[in-house]
């Protein structure tokens, strides 16, 4: 025989096992009218044959050459061993115990070893249906719940392949679908050996963990990272959102989604601005998740932010925090002149808004020395600003409002005078700024944030305009003993002459105006005048020359000696006597009187370099010329000043042609009559020209 094995049990409609079935089979060919007896085989009995109600179970091949015993189930025992005995009616062959064909028998039920399971909603399904059977098992299951037929929550789904439940419930399900389920197991060998298991498959409400509370943004980081202190749950993981028209997306940041809060119920975070960028609008939405519990609802801000400006600080309750991470507009440098040591710093800016200065909270100054000049605003007990500003060199300084020029267009660098806040920086000791002087400004809010740098430098003072509309006069009424120099040139500027060797300086006016007062030069000498501003310095020249406004030195008179003398004028009168005539340009009349008026205080010689000129005098009488004036001609250095006439007269006399009057001696004594009647002649002639000019004088004077 051959294939001895166990075959399916034969079972009822209702599915429970009527027969044990063992079968073999005879190799084909082989002789096929034998006999066959199941039966074991028993100690020293030998070959014992199984029998139900006494009869042995005997089988003879099918036309397959199959042999099959079908026992009624409880005659056939659990484990124990069955072979079979072939007989051949016609006694050819012996009888025959077939030892190497042996069946074992199984007849026990599979063991179910799938145990009871929870899940929490939300949370991963993973049960498997297991059976201890080294046969071949067939797993099938029902489900009730309450005693009612159910299915499993929608997300969890069977594997008949597998065995297996996989998937997972909804985040939050109703209480209808909560609790406990029963899963009725049944196992079921090749064999129609069957077990079944009933086992609680239960589903819990999975929490959620509660929501973040509060988000406070403090002072950046060095790199510049905005910093957030999260409070929440101390264990719990970060996660953090974007949101846009109503949907959220995560954002997922290395190295602070999925951070823990800390024991102490808070989270430091420090979000590049690269990473705030990802954040529609800066709002960034934070949840956090415990162990075992739902990811917290995502919530939004919940009531105003309160900002801390002293602490550096402002706090946002809830689960949401708009980040700060907007710089400070820059207020503009008024920028300084070289030489002062003044900064002022003005609340305006070059597109004309005033900025809120509170808003700005450390100006870190550099001017070109490569030091960082800190200055922090200071507030008082109640986080208020106090306008009072400190340098990290423990120097204050106080906000107050100027009148101050600022550019209104940067474009075109339009500037306006306005009255605004302004900080004046003043710099340490004696230092001043110079020029081409580079400063830099950047300004920060009490978060950190730093506007871009403003850069400026201090320009190169103005170099003075060569002074203009230069005049150097000589004898002006004011200064008729010197030159006077008159010009224009930069308000402020120093104007100078150097008159051998000797330096004349002047201020300029703040209408661009000077006067220079120097000794009296030549006429047509040309002079440098020069201007000095800001250490540089420009030239320009002038001619000296006499005022043509002013009043003449000399003003011939003439014949007209009945005229009004001016005012600061003496008149010279030159007579010839009725015996003679004048002449200089033009010829004057026998006995004309002329004259020339004379500024007082005018030398001889600088009345006669200016036109008095002192006439010829002619006698009518070919027998004589001309001898003396009477009284002398004044010497040269002599000054004409005021006389109680205010005048000076000069008398001709003449001597006969020829005759030479010895001062000293006797005169000849043919000549001594004749002298002595001419002396005498003179001397009336005199006293009548006298006469006449002095009751013109007066007539003059009472005109």
């Amino acid at each position: 025989l051959e294939e001895a094995k166990q075959e399916p049990h034969i079972k009822d409609e209702n599915g429970d096992i009527t027969h044990n079935v063992i079968s073999a089979k005879i190799p084909a060919g082989s002789y096929a009218g034998a006999k066959y007896t199941l039966g074991q085989m028993i100690g020293n009995s030998g070959f014992v044959s199984v029998k139900y109600n006494g009869s042995s179970f005997v089988a003879i091949p099918d036309d397959t050459g199959k042999l099959t015993f079908k026992v009624p189930a409880g005659i056939l025992g659990q484990g124990q061993d069955y072979i079979f005995q072939g007989e051949d009616p016609a006694d050819t062959f012996a009888l025959t115990n077939f030892v190497n064909q042996v069946v074992s028998l199984d007849l026990t039920s599979p063991i179910i070893t799938t145990g009871d399971y929870e899940v929490k909603t939300g949370d991963a399904v993973f049960l498997k249906l297991t059976a201890s059977d080294y046969n071949a098992t067939t797993l099938s299951y029902s489900i009730t719940k309450g005693g009612e037929a159910a299915a499993l929550p929608e997300g969890i789904t069977y594997d008949p392949a597998a065995n297996k439940f996989t998937g997972k419930t909804a985040d939050v399900l109703p209480d209808a679908q909560l609790g406990d389920y029963t899963i009725t197991i049944r196992a079921e060998d090749v064999f129609g050996n069957v077990s079944t298991k009933n086992i609680t498959f239960t589903i819990s409400q999975k929490p959620t963990t509660a929501p973040i509370t509060k988000i406070t943004q403090i002072a950046n980081d060095a790199q510049g990272k905005a910093q957030l202190v999260i409070e929440g749950k101390a264990g719990a993981r970060l996660k953090f959102y974007s949101e846009e028209e109503g949907d959220y997306t995560e954002i997922f940041i290395p190295g602070l989604s999925g951070s823990w809060i800390k024991a102490d119920g808070t989270k430091q975070v420090a979000m590049s601005q690269a990473d705030v960028k990802r954040f529609n609008g800066g709002k960034v939405y934070v949840t956090q998740q415990e162990a075992d519990k739902f990811e917290s609802d995502i919530t939004d801000v919940v009531g105003d932010p309160i900002e801390d400006r002293a602490g550096s600080k402002v706090v946002w309750n809830g689960g949401a925090i708009v980040i700060d991470n907007v710089p400070p507009v820059p207020i503009q440098m008024v920028v300084p002149k070289a030489g002062t040591n003044v900064l002022k710093i003005a609340n305006a800016t070059a597109n004309h808004s005033l900025p809120d200065v509170k808003d700005i909270d450390r100006i870190v100054l550099d001017l070109g020395d490569g030091i960082e000049r800190n200055l922090v605003r200071l507030y008082d007990g109640t986080g208020q600003t106090t306008g009072v500003w400190k340098c990290n060199n423990d120097r204050e300084f106080t906000e107050t409002e100027e009148e101050v020029t600022v550019v209104v267009n940067p474009n075109t660098g339009e500037t306006a005078t306005r009255t605004v806040g302004v900080l004046n920086f003043v710099l340490a000791g004696d230092t001043k700024f110079t020029e081409f002087q580079v400063i830099t400004a950047t300004y920060y809010d009490y978060l950190g944030n730093g506007s871009p740098t403003v850069t400026t430098s201090v320009p190169k003072l103005p170099e003075p305009v060569a002074p203009y509309d230069v005049t150097a006069i000589n004898g002006s009424q004011a200064y008729p003993d010197n030159t006077v120099i008159e010009g224009k040139a930069d308000p402020g500027a120093v104007v100078s002459v150097t008159i051998d060797g000797q330096t004349y300086n002047a201020n300029v006016n703040e209408l661009g105006e000077f006067t220079l007062i120097i000794p009296k030069q030549d006429n047509d000498k040309v002079l440098t005048v020069t201007s000095k501003l800001n250490n540089y310095t420009a030239d320009g020249t002038t001619t000296v020359q006499t005022d043509p406004n002013a009043d003449p030195i000399v003003i011939p008179v003439g014949t007209d000696i009945n005229s009004p003398i001016p005012e600061n004028y003496v008149r010279i009168y030159f007579a010839p006597t009725n015996a003679g005539w004048l002449k200089y340009n033009p010829t004057f009349n026998t006995g004309d009187v002329i004259a020339f008026d004379v500024r007082i205080g005018t030398t001889w010689a600088e009345a006669v370099a200016n036109g008095l000129a002192v006439p010829t005098a002619t006698p009518d009488d070919a027998g004589y010329e001309f001898d003396k004036w009477t009284p002398a001609l004044l010497s040269a250095d002599t000054v004409l000043s005021d006389t109680t006439a205010q005048s000076y007269y000069f008398v001709a006399s003449y001597k006969k042609a020829g005759q030479t009057i010895v001062i000293t001696g006797e005169a000849p004594p043919s000549n001594t009559l004749a002298t002595i009647f001419i002396v005498l002649g003179v001397m009336l002639v005199i006293m009548t020209v006298v006469l006449i000019i002095m009751r013109k004088k007066a007539e003059q004077d009472k005109k």
